[in-house]
């Protein structure tokens, strides 16, 4: 099977995709010592036994399908050079070798672009979620069944097309999964990225530092993330930074598949937890999503369509914890990068609930939720650098994690997203270690009382001689 990337995939590539194997048997030969020109759609062979219509053969490396069996040494009709091969001349004594390929399209009336169900010549060699092509479109396959493929069309940013009787359908496999060391990914739209933009994958973020058409080249686990492994349909999220105080989350697939419509459960569950009211939490469905602001607060939660697993429910509260209750900011370094922070005026806690009210000990979400925690002057004036010192910060159950936040002024909030939940603080930067002053040592030395006594003496008998002197001088200029 041909393997196929977002760029799509020359002729060349679609003539190596018909599946033939170097180790094809041999089925007979030629038998005309006329020859045959490139034109011709009757062959004469030694014998035809094992060949039937639908088939394929090969030839030198020209591929041609068998439409009709007169006997047992002449094929009565042929297509010449099908799969992207080209048609050419054939010598007396050729050999001829039965081949096996994807399959091609048996529907007179041809298909449109918008057809699902698409009528094959054998459908034995797909499979559901495989994947083929026709012509330059790549169709996943989600039924294959009495030689009919039900199919999504239009799959990794190919365009849907109409395409003839007969047309080649090749099975193919797709290899678009990013590993934990690849520093380039493909993605389906490359325009909405720029260079220094943060993306999210799952819990990992990577920076990007180049953007070429759909490719972007990136550093792997920034802010202390994990590099991880992700897959072909894998959802990436642009992060929303402190440059700017207008949240806008854009999200594209690394490989374009069709995306399922996100169901509701039916009906949806009224979810009260144990010594809460339904005022306290608020049912977040995965069609819609949902919000919540903390009663008697300003913190608040927002979570997008699709972020709960389709046919779910669950319920989200808010509540403001005390600093005593938390684990303490880590110790700041002895020298550059504090690496930590004080806190602010908002810790707060975000409990899960599953849809029969019961407590979740730990809870992600497919897709992030944007949290916003409130602040006030004072937490400005405690911040190192003012209101770009304030961000949001997660207890991940070991240790706190800067989430990449934006300060909001007018709305007086500091926003960030996130895939999991526990303990949130809103965080005041601490200066680096080379940005404090020190005021230099007075030293520790006191003066004794004898030496005082002896300053004061001469200080008095300076006084004196002084008045002694101004007199003597008022005595001269009397007496001249």
């Amino acid at each position: 099977m041909e393997a196929i990337t977002l760029a799509g995939t020359s002729v060349a590539d679609r003539t190596n995709a018909v599946g033939v194997t170097t180790d094809a048997a041999v089925t007979n030969d030629i038998n005309d010592a006329a020859n045959y020109t490139a034109a011709a759609t009757a062959l004469t062979m030694t014998s035809t036994t094992g060949i039937v219509a639908g088939e394929y053969i090969k030839i030198g490396t020209e591929i041609i399908k068998i439409t009709t069996v007169t006997n047992g040494t002449v094929l009565g009709a042929v297509v010449r050079g099908v799969h992207g091969t080209t048609p050419a001349a054939i010598l007396d004594d050729a050999v001829v070798q039965e081949v096996t390929v994807g399959s091609a399209i048996n529907d007179a009336t041809d298909i449109t672009a918008a057809d699902t169900s698409i009528t094959v010549d054998s459908s034995t060699t797909f499979a559901a979620d495989e994947y083929a092509k026709i012509g330059t479109e790549i169709v996943k396959i989600t039924a294959a069944a009495a030689n009919v493929l039900t199919v999504v069309r239009a799959q990794f940013g190919t365009t849907a097309a109409a395409a003839l009787d007969d047309a080649e359908v090749i099975e193919v496999t797709v290899t678009g999964t990013l590993t934990a060391a690849d520093t380039t990914l493909a993605v389906a739209d490359g325009s909405v990225f720029a260079a220094n933009d943060y993306v999210e994958i799952g819990t990992e973020v990577l920076k990007i530092s180049d953007v070429t058409a759909n490719v972007l080249t990136v550093s792997r686990g920034e802010f202390r993330t994990t590099d991880a492994s992700h897959a072909v349909d894998a959802t990436i999220t642009k992060q929303i930074t402190k440059s700017g105080s207008t949240a806008v989350s854009v999200t594209v697939a690394a490989a374009v598949a069709a995306t399922p419509v996100p169901t509701d459960p039916s009906p949806v569950p009224s979810i009260v937890p144990d010594g809460l009211t339904a005022d306290d939490v608020a049912v977040i469905l995965p069609s819609s999503g949902g919000s919540f602001t903390e009663v008697g607060g300003t913190a608040s939660i927002t979570v997008p369509s699709s972020a709960v697993t389709s046919g779910t429910a669950a319920a989200v509260n808010i509540v403001s914890v005390s600093s005593s209750d938390v684990p303490a900011p880590p110790a700041p370094a002895a020298e550059g990068v504090s690496g930590t922070f004080n806190f602010g005026s908002s810790i707060i806690k975000i409990q899960w609930y599953d849809d029969t009210g019961s407590e979740l000990a730990t809870f992600d979400l497919n897709r992030p939720a944007e949290i916003c925690v409130p602040f006030n002057t004072d937490d400005i004036a405690g911040a190192a650098g003012g209101p770009d010192g304030m961000s949001v910060w997660r207890y991940n159950g070991t240790e706190w994690i800067e989430l990449n936040s934006t300060v909001n002024i007018s709305a007086g909030t500091v926003c960030a997203n996130t895939l999991s939940f526990s303990v949130f603080a809103l965080g005041l930067s601490v200066a680096d270690a080379e940005d404090v002053v020190v005021l230099p040592s007075t030293g520790g030395y006191a003066p004794s009382t004898w030496t005082m006594v002896l300053a004061m003496l001469a200080g008095i008998a300076l006084v004196a001689t002084g008045a002694f002197t101004a007199r003597r001088a008022r005595r001269v200029r009397e007496t001249s």
